[in-house]
């Protein structure tokens, strides 16, 4: 007996997600927002580094600052408020370590975010980010961003306290919520782009 099998999952699935992310009418928005990443972000990067199909000219091998629908999101720094109440200025992005290889965001290649995004979101390493003005207690009124951080890899590091939000990391990634939805759908649809583009060439 062979196990179930749905050739066009991972399509199926993001196409889905994208669906439920643009009828969500409920007040936990950035809730929702972060269970769809491990579809709408997690997913393509798998699949492409699986190799489940080629990629040749894939997206991902694009720099991130020459990507229109998104450079913006990732140059640059916000106001914030810490937990205390107190404003401070948080850069968009941050290649923080020695051990990073890519220093200059302007060579960052969009497969090399999406890894260290992946390793954020799957370990967790994610923070809201307060916005100081507020108006109601619905989530995106309140959270106004999260930051997302990547460490080094536990196995060959001798950093044992990553997942306690110690400064340690290699990348930090702030994204409001419009700019995170946006940037996920943006991922998800050139990752279905790709797949139909690449259908194609066996017919």
């Amino acid at each position: 007996m062979g196990y179930p099998k749905i050739n066009t999952f991972d399509k199926r699935l993001i196409e889905r997600t994208i669906r439920n992310l643009d009828d969500y009418r409920g007040q936990f928005e950035f809730t929702h927002l972060i269970n769809s990443l491990l579809t709408l972000i997690v997913l393509p990067h798998e699949y492409y580094k699986r190799k489940y199909f080629d990629l040749n000219s894939s997206f991902l091998k694009d720099r991130v600052l020459e990507i229109k629908e998104i450079k913006d999101f990732f140059i640059g720094s916000v106001e914030l408020v810490d937990e205390n109440g107190d404003v401070y200025n948080q850069k968009r992005l941050i290649l923080k370590s020695t051990k990073f290889k890519i220093k200059d965001a302007n060579n960052l290649l969009l497969d090399e975010l999406l890894r260290r995004l992946r390793h954020g979101i799957a370990h967790h390493n994610i923070r809201p980010a307060r916005d100081e003005f507020y108006e109601s207690q619905s989530e995106k009124s309140y959270w106004k961003g999260v930051v997302i951080r990547c460490y080094p890899s536990q196995k060959n590091s001798d950093d044992k306290d990553a997942l306690g939000w110690n400064e340690n990391f290699t990348i930090e990634v702030y994204l409001n919520y419009e700019d995170l939805k946006t940037f996920s759908k943006v991922i998800a649809n050139k990752y279905l782009k790709n797949i139909e583009e690449f259908n194609n060439q066996d017919r």
